[in-house]
């Protein structure tokens, strides 16, 4: 049996557990999306070679994406979570504003990629912010035809392009 963590300590489940147990019945929802996503470059940056913590338009574009990400993530679930009473902030929004907040948030993560650096982009960071554009035009047309769960797949592709276009910035000379 293990013990529990003294009530101090770090512990990352508590962000989920937050989410599930209170927030994801507020306007206050996105926050665990875009703290949680806002660490995924640290784990990157921590894990390399030369270990170091990420640059700050990292961590934005991970909080960017992450909150994008929760609003997608919502748009299958509207009915269900209308019954259950989770009215979070995407639920308040209505689903064609959250498609539309959700565009505006993942295309923002894109961005500062693509302005965060010192530096001109990589051709594959920029072919891969391109990708990530795309995605979301894709993402917004499958939100407002009501296919929810197509948008949220659509979100985490989007996400991917960024990564890539994240680990060429990060991996340039």
């Amino acid at each position: 049996r293990g013990r529990r963590p003294p009530l101090d300590a770090p512990d990352p489940a508590r962000g989920g557990l937050g989410y599930n147990a209170w927030l994801k019945s507020t306007p206050a929802s996105p926050l665990p999306y875009a703290a949680a996503f806002a660490l995924l470059p640290a784990f990157v940056t921590l894990a390399s070679p030369v270990a170091a913590l990420p640059p700050a338009w990292a961590l934005l574009a991970g909080a960017l994406l992450g909150a994008g990400a929760h609003f997608t993530n919502t748009l299958a679930d509207f009915a269900e979570d209308a019954v259950t009473g989770v009215r979070g902030l995407p639920h308040r929004l209505g689903a064609r504003t959250s498609v539309v907040v959700a565009a505006l948030l993942l295309g923002s993560g894109g961005v500062a990629v693509a302005v965060g650096p010192a530096r001109p982009l990589p051709t594959a960071a920029a072919g891969a912010l391109a990708a990530g554009a795309a995605l979301v035009a894709a993402v917004v047309v499958a939100g407002l035809a009501g296919r929810g769960r197509a948008a949220f797949r659509l979100t985490i592709a989007t996400a991917g392009a960024v990564v890539v276009a994240f680990l060429s910035v990060g991996l340039s000379p």
